[in-house]
């Protein structure tokens, strides 16, 4: 997702905040596919980032809600513990 790929680069740029406008702006209309888990996942970890922990949770829950039959080496769900465990 190009939206995704922009994001990260503002963030390496040290740019979160226009991180978090990217994604914030592709949160809906969602399609309920992986790329909006994805995306999600993203947006949670630049919120991390700059110290909104509530918001980055209430993402990270959604996404662990929408994988709790996903195989236990599902990407996204090893993305989500990873970054829960960063912190």
């Amino acid at each position: 997702m190009a939206a995704i790929a922009l994001a990260q680069a503002l963030d390496r740029q040290g740019r979160t905040s226009g991180a978090i406008e990217i994604l914030q702006a592709m949160v809906e209309p969602r399609s309920g596919g992986r790329d909006d888990l994805e995306l999600d996942l993203e947006l949670a970890r630049c919120y991390r980032k700059v110290g909104k922990d509530k918001e980055a949770e209430r993402l990270e829950a959604q996404v662990q809600n929408q994988l709790a039959y996903a195989d236990a080496d599902d990407v996204l769900l090893a993305k989500l513990l990873y970054h829960r465990n960063e912190q």
